[in-house]
């Protein structure tokens, strides 16, 4: 190769490496300015979204409940510090379990023991009330359904009171106060039956 064409390839090879240099130097603070710049609006967009994040509501406080029901006393007899005694006299015609048996009635007075001082005023009253008549229709009910052939068996009566009061327990069982600070009722606010009469009459 002659001395000219060195010449040629060197001078171009020359033009080159300065042409590479030159391009790095005007292009990098570019590229680096523009790294700094993607940066910088990734730290903005991050935060922008922790100022913009939905805040979770805190709970309300919570506020005191009724007492259940369930929280009222148990089976056994409550001391309230009230107790009055209602009476009722009922007369039932008793079912007659055989043809050709005379017809029979039955004379009861019955004493029904309350514990709850509202339920035993109402029930108590002078003037007829809804509890006083629906005791009463319990009572009746319960006593018309007595046979004439076990009127005078020795249980019979204990039976009988004990299903009128468990009857009369179910019926007038309080509600809940809607106010927890409220004094609760009795559970069973009818503590006993009494039978206090039992006459047979045979027509």
């Amino acid at each position: 190769m002659n001395v000219k064409k060195l010449m040629i390839f060197g001078g171009i090879g020359l033009i080159l490496v300065l042409g590479a240099g030159a391009g790095a130097l005007f292009l990098g603070p570019m590229l680096k300015g523009g790294s700094e710049h993607n940066a910088d609006q990734a730290a903005d967009s991050d935060h922008v979204a922790v100022e913009e994040a939905p805040r979770v509501a805190e709970p309300p406080p919570s506020r005191p409940t009724a007492p259940a029901y369930e929280a009222y006393g148990d089976e056994e007899e409550e001391d309230t510090g009230y107790k009055t005694a209602v009476n009722q006299t009922h007369l039932v015609n008793l079912a007659q379990g055989e043809r050709g048996q005379r017809g029979a009635y039955l004379r009861c007075q019955i004493s029904i023991i309350v514990i709850d001082e509202q339920l035993g005023k109402s029930m108590a009253s002078d003037n007829p009330t809804y509890e006083s008549e629906k005791a009463k229709a319990i009572a009746f009910d319960r006593l018309s359904e007595i046979e004439f052939v076990e009127v005078n068996e020795p249980e019979t009566k204990d039976v009988v009171a004990a299903d009128i009061k468990d009857k009369l327990n179910e019926q007038f069982r309080p509600k809940p106060p809607t106010d927890p600070k409220a004094k609760p009722r009795p559970r069973r606010p009818i503590s006993e039956v009494l039978v206090v009469q039992w006459a047979i009459q045979v027509t």
